[in-house]
């Protein structure tokens, strides 16, 4: 009986959270926040700095591994 409360309570928290984000992200898709241009440019850079990340570290774990290897 007592789990059967928490499960009704926890359904209605995860239905509440998700109208939120719902009317939330509705009212920021048709605010247009930038143009289709500048969206793209925004994920160009997003995936250039993205691809720079992963490099950097692919780079430094082959460094430490391999060149710097036994070095105290």
């Amino acid at each position: 009986m007592q789990s059967n409360i928490y499960s009704h309570k926890l359904i209605k928290l995860f239905s509440s959270i998700k109208f939120f984000i719902s009317t939330n992200f509705y009212k920021f898709e048709h605010n247009h926040v930038f143009t289709e241009e500048e969206g793209w440019m925004l994920f160009r850079i997003a995936a250039i700095a993205e691809a720079c990340g992963w490099s950097l570290l692919i780079t430094g774990i082959i460094i430490e591994r391999y060149i710097f290897h036994g070095n105290q």
